[in-house]
Protein backbone atom coordinates (compact mmCIF):
# COMPACT_ATOMS: atom_id res chain seq x y z
CA UNK A 1 0.00 0.00 0.00
CA UNK A 2 2.95 2.48 1.32
CA UNK A 3 4.70 1.77 -2.47
CA UNK A 4 1.16 2.34 -4.45
CA UNK A 5 1.10 5.86 -2.61
CA UNK A 6 4.57 6.39 -3.60
CA UNK A 7 3.89 5.41 -7.24
CA UNK A 8 0.95 7.64 -7.09
CA UNK A 9 2.72 10.48 -5.46
CA UNK A 10 5.79 9.91 -7.90
CA UNK A 11 3.45 10.22 -10.85
CA UNK A 12 1.58 13.59 -10.05
CA UNK A 13 4.84 15.24 -8.49
CA UNK A 14 5.82 15.93 -12.36
CA UNK A 15 2.49 18.26 -12.49
CA UNK A 16 4.63 20.59 -9.39
CA UNK A 17 1.13 21.08 -8.36
CA UNK A 18 0.59 20.85 -4.82
CA UNK A 19 -3.09 20.76 -5.61
CA UNK A 20 -2.49 17.95 -7.47
CA UNK A 21 -0.84 16.09 -5.16
CA UNK A 22 -3.64 16.82 -2.50
CA UNK A 23 -6.09 15.51 -5.07
CA UNK A 24 -4.29 12.14 -5.55
CA UNK A 25 -3.00 11.21 -2.21
CA UNK A 26 -5.13 11.83 -0.39
CA UNK A 27 -8.18 10.30 -2.60
CA UNK A 28 -6.06 7.25 -2.48
CA UNK A 29 -5.16 7.49 1.34
CA UNK A 30 -9.18 8.16 2.25
CA UNK A 31 -10.26 5.21 -0.37
CA UNK A 32 -7.87 2.65 1.41
CA UNK A 33 -8.79 3.54 5.07
CA UNK A 34 -12.45 2.97 4.04
CA UNK A 35 -11.97 -0.44 2.06
CA UNK A 36 -9.54 -1.49 5.00
CA UNK A 37 -12.54 -0.79 7.48
CA UNK A 38 -15.17 -2.41 5.98
CA UNK A 39 -13.01 -5.59 5.54
CA UNK A 40 -12.05 -5.03 9.32
CA UNK A 41 -15.93 -4.87 10.22
CA UNK A 42 -16.63 -7.71 8.29
CA UNK A 43 -14.28 -9.95 9.79
CA UNK A 44 -15.43 -9.17 13.45
CA UNK A 45 -18.92 -9.97 11.93
CA UNK A 46 -17.13 -13.15 11.18
CA UNK A 47 -15.77 -13.21 14.69
CA UNK A 48 -18.82 -12.51 16.37
CA UNK A 49 -20.47 -15.23 15.04
CA UNK A 50 -17.84 -17.81 16.25
CA UNK A 51 -17.83 -16.50 19.65
CA UNK A 52 -20.12 -18.84 20.98
CA UNK A 53 -17.64 -21.71 19.98
CA UNK A 54 -14.86 -19.82 22.75
CA UNK A 55 -12.47 -22.72 22.47
CA UNK A 56 -12.37 -22.80 18.61
CA UNK A 57 -12.27 -18.98 18.82
CA UNK A 58 -9.21 -18.56 21.16
CA UNK A 59 -7.37 -20.90 18.58
CA UNK A 60 -7.80 -19.21 16.10
CA UNK A 61 -6.71 -15.87 17.50
CA UNK A 62 -3.46 -17.88 19.12
CA UNK A 63 -3.10 -19.04 15.73
CA UNK A 64 -3.65 -16.10 13.78
CA UNK A 65 -1.12 -14.26 16.00
CA UNK A 66 1.07 -17.23 15.84
CA UNK A 67 1.84 -16.92 12.40
CA UNK A 68 1.87 -13.08 12.50
CA UNK A 69 4.53 -13.02 15.05
CA UNK A 70 6.96 -15.70 12.76
CA UNK A 71 6.17 -13.70 9.84
CA UNK A 72 7.43 -10.46 11.45
CA UNK A 73 10.40 -12.59 12.66
CA UNK A 74 11.32 -13.47 9.44
CA UNK A 75 11.04 -10.50 7.64
CA UNK A 76 13.36 -9.06 10.58
CA UNK A 77 15.86 -11.99 10.16
CA UNK A 78 15.95 -11.35 6.64
CA UNK A 79 16.87 -7.41 6.62
CA UNK A 80 19.77 -7.89 9.29
CA UNK A 81 21.25 -10.47 6.47
CA UNK A 82 20.73 -8.67 3.30
CA UNK A 83 19.38 -4.95 4.50
CA UNK A 84 15.58 -4.29 4.08
CA UNK A 85 13.87 -4.58 0.79
CA UNK A 86 10.38 -3.77 -0.75
CA UNK A 87 9.14 -7.26 -1.76
CA UNK A 88 5.77 -6.73 -4.23
CA UNK A 89 4.43 -9.43 -5.68
CA UNK A 90 3.38 -10.22 -9.18
CA UNK A 91 0.00 -9.81 -9.35
CA UNK A 92 -1.79 -9.31 -12.99
CA UNK A 93 -4.30 -7.41 -11.46
CA UNK A 94 -2.25 -4.81 -10.07
CA UNK A 95 -0.29 -4.63 -13.04
CA UNK A 96 -3.13 -4.07 -14.44
CA UNK A 97 -4.14 -1.33 -12.28
CA UNK A 98 -0.44 0.34 -12.55
CA UNK A 99 -1.20 1.28 -16.34
CA UNK A 100 -4.56 2.23 -16.20
CA UNK A 101 -3.60 4.50 -13.29
CA UNK A 102 -0.80 5.76 -14.76
CA UNK A 103 -2.74 6.05 -18.64
CA UNK A 104 -5.63 8.17 -16.17
CA UNK A 105 -2.73 10.33 -14.81
CA UNK A 106 -1.45 11.61 -18.31
CA UNK A 107 -4.59 13.01 -19.29
CA UNK A 108 -4.14 15.03 -16.60
CA UNK A 109 -6.70 16.88 -14.82
CA UNK A 110 -8.26 16.70 -11.57
CA UNK A 111 -11.46 14.03 -12.25
CA UNK A 112 -8.72 11.76 -13.98
CA UNK A 113 -6.46 11.46 -11.16
CA UNK A 114 -8.84 11.30 -8.65
CA UNK A 115 -10.69 8.56 -10.36
CA UNK A 116 -7.61 6.84 -11.21
CA UNK A 117 -6.36 6.96 -7.58
CA UNK A 118 -9.88 5.71 -6.18
CA UNK A 119 -9.49 2.55 -8.45
CA UNK A 120 -5.74 1.86 -7.92
CA UNK A 121 -6.38 2.15 -3.74
CA UNK A 122 -9.66 -0.01 -3.93
CA UNK A 123 -7.34 -2.91 -6.22
CA UNK A 124 -4.66 -2.67 -4.14
CA UNK A 125 -5.86 -2.74 -0.59
CA UNK A 126 -8.07 -5.56 -1.53
CA UNK A 127 -5.33 -7.44 -3.27
CA UNK A 128 -3.24 -6.46 -0.53
CA UNK A 129 -5.12 -7.82 2.62
CA UNK A 130 -4.29 -11.42 2.74
CA UNK A 131 -0.53 -10.06 3.25
CA UNK A 132 -1.08 -8.02 5.78
CA UNK A 133 -3.82 -9.68 7.65
CA UNK A 134 -2.63 -11.38 10.32
CA UNK A 135 -2.05 -8.04 12.87
CA UNK A 136 -6.05 -6.49 11.96
CA UNK A 137 -7.63 -10.07 11.87
CA UNK A 138 -5.73 -10.49 15.95
CA UNK A 139 -7.31 -7.14 16.56
CA UNK A 140 -10.86 -7.47 15.64
CA UNK A 141 -10.81 -10.77 17.13
CA UNK A 142 -9.56 -9.57 20.50
CA UNK A 143 -12.59 -6.96 19.71
CA UNK A 144 -15.46 -9.71 19.47
CA UNK A 145 -13.46 -11.68 22.67
CA UNK A 146 -13.58 -8.30 24.93
CA UNK A 147 -17.33 -7.99 23.79
CA UNK A 148 -16.84 -4.37 23.06
CA UNK A 149 -20.17 -2.40 21.86
CA UNK A 150 -20.58 -1.64 18.41
CA UNK A 151 -20.12 1.99 18.90
CA UNK A 152 -16.71 1.45 20.48
CA UNK A 153 -15.58 -1.28 17.88
CA UNK A 154 -15.78 1.60 15.55
CA UNK A 155 -14.02 4.04 17.45
CA UNK A 156 -11.29 0.92 18.01
CA UNK A 157 -11.13 0.08 14.32
CA UNK A 158 -10.65 3.87 13.77
CA UNK A 159 -7.80 4.15 15.96
CA UNK A 160 -6.16 1.01 14.50
CA UNK A 161 -5.99 2.86 11.02
CA UNK A 162 -4.71 6.07 12.00
CA UNK A 163 -1.86 4.03 13.36
CA UNK A 164 -1.74 1.76 10.34
CA UNK A 165 -1.94 4.24 7.30
CA UNK A 166 0.63 6.57 9.54
CA UNK A 167 3.69 5.79 7.55
CA UNK A 168 1.35 6.54 4.34
CA UNK A 169 0.12 9.52 5.80
CA UNK A 170 3.27 11.02 6.74
CA UNK A 171 4.62 10.52 3.21
CA UNK A 172 1.46 12.39 1.60
CA UNK A 173 2.23 15.12 4.29
CA UNK A 174 5.82 15.72 3.58
CA UNK A 175 4.95 15.71 -0.46
CA UNK A 176 2.41 17.87 0.12
CA UNK A 177 4.79 20.06 2.20
CA UNK A 178 7.82 19.84 0.66
CA UNK A 179 6.96 18.26 -3.15
CA UNK A 180 9.13 15.86 -2.35
CA UNK A 181 9.37 11.81 -1.23
CA UNK A 182 10.28 11.07 1.71
CA UNK A 183 11.22 7.33 3.39
CA UNK A 184 11.47 6.46 6.72
CA UNK A 185 14.58 4.61 8.14
CA UNK A 186 15.68 1.45 7.29
CA UNK A 187 16.45 0.87 10.91
CA UNK A 188 12.77 2.10 12.03
CA UNK A 189 11.58 -0.72 9.83
CA UNK A 190 13.61 -3.36 11.29
CA UNK A 191 12.95 -2.29 14.60
CA UNK A 192 9.28 -1.66 14.36
CA UNK A 193 9.20 -5.69 12.90
CA UNK A 194 10.96 -7.12 15.80
CA UNK A 195 8.56 -5.17 17.81
CA UNK A 196 5.65 -5.96 16.36
CA UNK A 197 6.90 -10.24 16.20
CA UNK A 198 7.28 -9.53 20.27
CA UNK A 199 3.83 -8.00 20.81
CA UNK A 200 2.00 -11.26 18.44
CA UNK A 201 4.11 -13.95 20.28
CA UNK A 202 2.67 -12.67 23.72
CA UNK A 203 -0.82 -12.34 21.78
CA UNK A 204 -0.60 -15.59 21.01
CA UNK A 205 0.50 -17.31 24.13
CA UNK A 206 -1.83 -15.55 26.24
CA UNK A 207 -5.03 -17.20 23.71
Amino acid sequence: SLGALILIISLVLSFKSRKMIIAAGGTFIITSVAVYGLLMIFWHRLFSYIMPYQGLFQIIIGTLSLVGALYFLKIFIDGMRYGPTCVSSESSIVTWAVRKVEAKFKKGGYVSIILGSLIFAGIVTIVEFPCSAAVPLVFVGMLSDAGVSSLMTFAYISLFLLFYMFDEILVFGVAVWAKKLWMTSPKLMLASSLVGSVLLAFISAYY
